[in-house]
């Protein structure tokens, strides 16, 4: 797609704007929680303003479209790849907001705190997403991770919700310290910290880098492998999500998701990671395997909601780990199947925002029992997320899958997609299992409270439209996936 010709390359304060415009909103939130008694009209004026946070966020990366530019020292870049995913995640969290208000009254929550965390989160999302070097790589991971921490723990009175904002947190603190000395490692081999020129250094009759730069890719690969939730580095997954407030596991399990595969594969495709790429291929080949299998079989064994989309959500980390490894076409096969899989997730969570008692979420799967006959919208609508997840037709997942197998299959790693195919048949055990529960007479349906808020509503109406669009006619976006990550492509396939 070319630029129009009226449009030059983006000043440095615009490649700025977005997180910027996210970082003042988040202050004005808190400032109006701190200082407003917060009435039920306060509360919705405070949500509108988060919400055009996030709408003037959108439109800042919209206008970076097929208008490349750095700023910062190259620290900021603008690609269609980092428009892509920023636009993905920002989206993903103006819709996760919408639930967020109602859920915090439910336990007595700060409603400014979780708003004012949700935007510094995808501030810090967007410059991942936007990263022109690993310092503003490392600096965008560190911002959504603090926040994300306190938003495990935002209802503290709980003790799951403690227990697995602290595990996050310690889990957390030690990526970050294998991230720093993979920079570290990086810049002694390569003399420098941007991506774009993170490439082998020449080498000296007296002196060979190789295993430096291995090193360096080494521990970048342990510190995102926590980010993205592979396996063995995962063990954080299912506390985080399950101690979180319900909202929050979904934009952890969508947003912050979407920023962990957008800096992989920032670090994959660079210079210095084609130079290594059949030994990064090698790894993260096994690291899929080991995901899917695990992911999948924990999953079928749960009865905790929460924590089998936990593994469930380790599992399709794993479908994407083929994605990352397959040069051609697997990248942009990985920005197609992040944006199937987030609005199924964040639907599948909001439903359980939706049918929780007045006092405390419903998150066992036996809480399940009766909810079709009940409300057979909400049913209708879990359904639809379940089968998106399996990969059925006419659905986004289905696409997605396909995409992603596909792609693997064409760089040679059949077995792999044999393998991802054959857990996917595995997944319809657990996945069908929740559809089987919802049109089984409750045994107590007074446990579901009213009709859903207008927010609510909104959500679970997007998340099935555009699965069924993602499913039925995927051409254009699957089109835009492709092209933002073909220059991706192209430095792994010279």
């Amino acid at each position: 797609m070319l630029a129009p010709t009226f449009l030059t390359g983006p000043a440095p304060l615009e490649l700025a704007l977005a997180p910027l415009v996210l970082v003042i909103t988040a202050c004005v939130v808190l400032a109006a929680a701190l200082f407003r008694r917060g009435s039920e009209e306060e509360r919705l004026v405070t949500l509108l303003v988060a919400l055009g946070g996030c709408a003037m966020a959108f439109l800042a990366l919209l206008q970076l479209l097929d208008r490349p530019g750095e700023a910062f020292a190259g620290e900021i870049q603008a690609d269609n790849f980092g428009v892509y995913t920023g636009l993905l995640a920002t989206v993903a969290t103006g819709l996760v907001l919408l639930g967020v208000l109602g859920h915090t009254r439910r336990y007595g929550a700060g409603w400014g705190e979780a708003l004012s965390l949700m935007l510094l989160s995808l501030a810090g999302i967007l410059l991942v997403c936007m990263a022109g070097g690993l310092l503003a790589l490392f600096l965008g991971i560190e911002i959504l991770s603090v926040a994300a921490y306190g938003l495990t723990a935002l209802t503290r009175r709980r003790g799951r919700s403690v227990e697995g904002a602290l595990r996050y947190l310690i889990l957390g603190a030690m990526a970050s310290a294998f991230l720093l000395m993979g920079i570290a490692f990086a810049y002694g081999a390569t003399g420098t910290t941007s991506i774009a020129a993170l490439a082998p250094a020449q080498k000296l009759a007296h002196l060979d880098l190789t295993a430096l730069e291995l090193l360096a890719l080494g521990f970048l690969l342990v510190g995102l492998g926590f980010k993205i939730g592979a396996v063995p580095f995962h063990t954080w997954v299912p506390d985080a999500y399950e101690g979180a407030p319900t909202p929050i596991t979904g934009f952890m399990a969508s947003a912050v998701k979407v920023a962990a595969f957008a800096a992989i594969l920032r670090l994959v495709y660079t210079p210095l990671g084609t130079a290594h790429l059949a030994g990064l291929q090698n790894v993260l080949g096994v690291l899929a395997a080991l995901t899917m299998v695990l992911g999948n079989l924990v999953a079928l064994v749960q009865t905790n909601f929460k924590r089998m989309l936990a593994y469930s959500s380790i599992a399709h980390t794993g479908y994407m780990l083929l994605g990352v490894i397959s040069p051609a076409g697997g990248p942009g096969a990985v920005l197609f199947y992040l944006a199937a899989y987030v609005p199924a997730v964040i639907g599948a969570f909001m439903v359980l925002v939706i049918i929780g008692r007045d006092t405390e979420d419903l998150e066992e799967l036996g809480d399940l029992r009766g909810l079709a006959r009940e409300h057979p919208a909400l049913g209708l609508a879990m359904v639809v997320f379940m089968l998106s997840f399996i990969g059925v037709p006419v659905t986004g997942g289905f696409t997605a899958k396909l995409a992603v197998f596909s792609a693997a299959v064409d760089n040679g790693y059949v077995l792999l997609a044999v393998l991802g195919i054959v857990m996917s048949v595995v997944s319809v055990a657990y996945y069908l299992n929740v559809v089987r529960l919802m049109y089984i007479p409750a045994a107590q349906r007074s446990w579901y409270r009213g009709p859903a808020r207008i927010g609510e509503r909104a959500i679970l109406a997007t998340a099935v439209v555009v699965l069924l669009v993602l499913g039925l006619v995927p051409g254009e976006v699957l089109e835009g996936a492709l092209d933002a990550a073909r220059p991706l492509e192209l430095l792994a396939l010279k």
